[in-house]
């Protein structure tokens, strides 16, 4: 099924690519951050962004892929789960920005890195001077 393990349903971020079409240029990273902010998701919840979908598997896999494809292009990822709602704030504003349906309004990598989240987690350390 396309929501097996918790992975992607397609291959190609929203506004990337339909049945192989270019549809639009995009941001150079930002389609990757869409699949990044699948991934982070999955990790800090527990599921897929999309999982929603699921209720539809007894009706096959043709309307699984159709509904999952639908909640993708309107950016209606999983915000009402007890596992999402505990995440901080923060996390949930990255997340949330990677999956913004239009790349341009996704953070490109450099500004993901720098977002106030992963900064207060890991801080950035500057290298000492070996001189």
């Amino acid at each position: 099924s396309p929501l097996a393990g918790g992975g992607e349903a397609s291959g190609a971020a929203p506004g990337r690519q339909a049945n192989g079409v270019e549809l639009m240029p995009q941001p150079i990273g930002r389609s990757d951050m869409w699949s990044s902010g699948c991934v982070l998701y999955s990790m800090m919840v527990g599921r897929n962004p999309f999982h929603t979908a699921s209720r539809l598997e007894r009706k096959g896999s043709d309307a699984l892929e159709a509904e999952v494809i639908r909640l993708v292009a309107a950016g209606r990822f999983d915000s009402t789960s007890a596992a999402w709602r505990r995440l901080a704030p923060e996390a949930q504003d990255l997340i949330t920005s990677m999956l913004a349906v239009r790349a341009i309004d996704r953070p490109s990598p450099t500004k993901a890195l720098r977002h106030v989240w992963l900064l207060r987690a890991a801080p950035v350390e500057e290298p000492e001077d070996v001189a």
